[in-house]
């Protein structure tokens, strides 16, 4: 479901230019651009950041818990590998009031 919801956020973000889009109350999706926009990561009270791609840099190490994906950022890749340990990641941060902000 989830996978789901991911892809139509993806489609809408791509056709109406959007680069930041609140999946749940505790869950945004957005991409490289919005992790290096600390003030916007900010007012949005994020505290965990899972980056999705290979060479992808942790801004803020000091100021969010972040965990990364290391997987080729192509539309072929097998990103369901990862998910049981990630789910671990969000739940932790929901069940401790935190905000997670997904980016590839």
């Amino acid at each position: 479901m989830i996978e789901l919801q991911w892809n139509i956020v993806a489609q809408i973000k791509s056709q109406r230019n959007i680069t930041l889009a609140q999946i749940t109350d505790n869950i945004y999706l957005g991409d490289y651009g919005d992790s290096k926009d600390k003030e916007k990561l900010k007012s949005l009270k994020i505290s965990h950041i899972l980056a999705c791609g290979k060479e992808l840099k942790q801004f803020f190490p000091d100021d969010y818990k972040y965990k990364q994906i290391i997987c080729d950022d192509i539309e072929s890749a097998n990103i369901k590998q990862y998910f049981d340990d990630n789910f671990i990641f969000v739940d932790d941060a929901i069940n401790n009031n935190g905000v997670v902000f997904f980016h590839w």
